[in-house]
């Protein structure tokens, strides 16, 4: 099993408390970003654990793509959350989503765009950004349990990520953010600017998807004198 720690720098989970069967993938700006280790030999599913869901989602907890300045990722005109951009990413190398795990939105989110042949595994309810009743742990460590391994079982069943190519992309900024959306189109060649915060380009495939995606974010973190 290759755990990929996906969350903010990376570099959250604590290596002596994983199986010894298991292999870590920490820190950030790697090469597949938060689905590093698909690309191996061998990998059948990936499990998206502790998902959130996307931005700008009502009553959801602490719902965001990605670093927080995208106001709405969508893949061929579907809004969509790193669910769907990590499962595109996935389904470039063959490998499907299984299970998903996280709060009541997010998991009905990730099964309704990607098949209600994942798994879903819900250990709380939300009630707002800030607010969620939540299962005591040991329940909710029973119920991802078993929500493992009917997913693994069910692999058979599994039906590919729809995938389209070339792809379009389209990334809008918070309005926080809405200044660099100048600088984006000005230095990613890729990237065409058509709304006030909104830049779009067409993916050949996912990784480029990603390599592109990644940058936009990047210049959109950038601090611009006023």
């Amino acid at each position: 099993m290759i755990v990929a720690d996906s969350h903010w720098g990376m570099r959250n989970l604590v290596p002596d408390l994983l199986p010894a069967r298991t292999r870590l993938v920490s820190g950030n700006e790697r090469p597949l970003g938060m689905m590093q280790g698909a690309d191996e030999e061998g990998v059948a599913a990936v499990f998206l654990t502790g998902t959130h869901a996307r931005s700008g989602s009502p009553r959801a907890v602490l719902a965001h793509t990605w670093n927080g300045h995208v106001h709405d990722l969508r893949l061929d005109g579907v809004s969509t959350g790193e669910y769907g951009l990590n499962a595109w990413v996935g389904a470039h190398f063959g490998v499907r989503a299984a299970l998903v795990t996280g709060d009541d939105v997010a998991v009905a989110q990730v099964r309704e765009e990607l098949g209600e042949q994942v798994v879903g595994v819900s250990v709380k309810t939300c009630h707002g950004t800030y607010s969620a009743s939540h299962l005591a742990p040991e329940e909710a460590v029973r119920r991802v349990r078993e929500g493992a391994a009917l997913a693994m079982r069910n692999l058979d069943s599994l039906r590919p990520y729809r995938l389209t190519s070339p792809r379009e992309v389209r990334v809008e900024i918070d309005l926080d953010h809405v200044a660099r959306v100048d600088l984006v189109a000005s230095l990613v060649r890729e990237v065409e600017r058509t709304s006030n915060r909104t830049v779009a380009y067409t993916a050949p495939d996912a990784i480029e998807g990603l390599r592109v995606f990644r940058l936009v974010n990047k210049l959109a973190e950038v601090q611009q004198d006023v």
